[in-house]
């Protein structure tokens, strides 16, 4: 919860109504939330291409708390190409099979 609140404060800074709801129904434990995108002062939160510095500050703190680091982030990819997302979305040929 600590790693997640540093997340969001760093990411959606100011005060503002947040649900939290920690899981363990997968083999790692996870957090989710769910922020409001107005602060208490009635400043609205929206910045242009956000996955960015969700991903930015994903990074930070990987490093900070020596967490499992995500290998294939795409914000990281100028920096380092080994690190470019290499997932793509099937074509519809294999759709097609796999129906």
């Amino acid at each position: 919860m600590e790693i997640a609140r540093e997340a969001v404060a760093e990411v959606m800074p100011g005060n503002r109504a947040i649900l939290w709801s920690v899981h363990g129904d997968t083999t790692c434990l996870h957090v989710h939330f769910e922020a409001s995108s107005t602060d208490d002062g009635g400043a609205v939160w929206n910045p242009r291409f956000d996955f960015r510095i969700w991903e930015s500050a994903m990074e930070r703190l990987e490093i900070k708390y020596r967490l499992e680091r995500v290998t294939q982030r795409k914000v990281m990819a100028k920096q380092d190409h080994a690190r470019e997302i290499k997932i793509c979305a099937p074509s519809r040929t294999e759709l097609e099979i796999a129906m």
